[in-house]
């Protein structure tokens, strides 16, 4: 749930130190040694999570394989509080998540605080701040932006001093904060059995003698307690949460000359998000990665021809549960000839 400007959290930037703990859906991390620039997060001997002092994410090892090295990311500007942002140019030194024409490692690296939400994980609800990050690479020869191929979104939370959740199309980047574990309940203590009733001795016999007690009635042993079920969380009868829809470009009633738009976004829910349609004036629009993809952050990417005049965009997502949410977008195609099978070039 969105916050007031009011109950808006401000964030101070935090220090950790080696031992330090991150439970996470996707593991149990820990601070294992701080560098001059950054720390150093491990969940295993083959996996490793790398964050600046000013916690940008830097690099992630997954299972030996190095999944996103970044050389020299921008910097978060600590405070953190809504409207901040920045950009800064970087090097991207692992494989890009997919084929990019002349991508040279040159990337240019956007971030804002846009949101401020109350947000519930496996560990908690938590005032959390929404850091969006946008990744693309440095066109050549005029070095302005061009393709965009990575989007990411970091809630931090000032209580936790941690981020408490991510998501994004780069691996390594979706999880949330785990719930920790429980301490063991206190050994049961057997208390001692009552005394048995005292019996009176039976009254002499007319001989004198008193008789024998008789035996005493044996006393079965205790049945043992029957064994006990694990305890095992309420599942919701059911999911209404919607999936929510993200459009990076192009931005609303945008205006633009080429003969082709080039639709990317993200779409994030609380469960699989598994279909995504992208449509432009009715006729579904060509994916740009495997549309059979599924997961709770799915990269929305797409390009269709655009008609002169208004041109309606609508994305439509669906998760598992059945749940739907519909997008719609004006765009303007200014001058030029109908499009083509090909690309019109920039400016054209």
């Amino acid at each position: 749930m969105p916050l007031r400007a009011a109950d808006a959290p401000r964030a101070e930037r935090p220090t950790y130190h080696v031992g330090d703990k991150w439970l996470r859906t996707d593991g149990a991390w820990e601070l294992t040694h701080v560098e001059r620039d950054g720390y150093v997060f491990s969940a295993a001997p083959d996996k490793e999570f790398h964050l600046t002092k000013d916690l940008a994410v830097t690099r992630i090892v997954l299972d030996g394989r190095t999944e996103l090295d970044i050389d020299s990311p921008p910097k978060l500007s600590w405070p953190l509080e809504v409207g901040k942002w920045g950009v800064g140019r970087a090097l991207w030194r692992s494989a890009p998540p997919r084929p990019l024409l002349g991508f040279t490692g040159a990337i240019n690296v956007t971030w804002q605080v846009d949101l401020s939400e109350d947000l519930t994980t496996a560990a908690g609800t938590f005032k959390t701040l929404r850091i969006s990050q946008k990744i693309e690479t440095v066109a050549a020869g005029f070095g302005g932006s061009g393709q965009q191929f990575g989007q990411v979104f970091l809630w931090y939370s000032p209580d936790a001093q941690r981020f408490v959740k991510a998501e994004g199309n780069l691996k390594g980047l979706s999880w949330e904060m785990a719930r920790g574990a429980q301490p063991p309940a206190p050994p049961a203590v057997a208390s001692r059995p009552p005394d048995p009733p005292r019996r009176e001795a039976p009254p002499p016999t007319p001989s004198g003698h008193r008789e024998p007690p008789p035996p005493a009635a044996s006393v079965p042993p205790p049945a043992p307690p029957p064994p006990t079920s694990p305890q095992i969380a309420a599942v919701p009868k059911g999911d209404l949460q919607a999936p929510k829809i993200t459009i990076s470009s192009p931005l609303p009633d945008a205006r633009i000359a080429e003969a082709q738009v080039l639709i990317t976004g993200l779409v994030t829910d609380n469960v699989d998000v598994v279909r995504i349609q992208v449509l432009v004036n009715g006729v579904e629009a060509t994916p740009l990665r495997d549309v059979g993809v599924t997961g709770r952050g799915v990269p929305l990417t797409a390009v269709a021809p655009l008609k002169p005049g208004p041109n309606v965009l609508e994305i439509v997502a669906t998760d598992k549960a059945g749940n739907v949410t519909q997008v719609l977008r004006t765009v303007t195609r200014v001058g030029g000839k109908p499009a083509s099978g090909s690309p019109a070039e920039p400016g054209r």
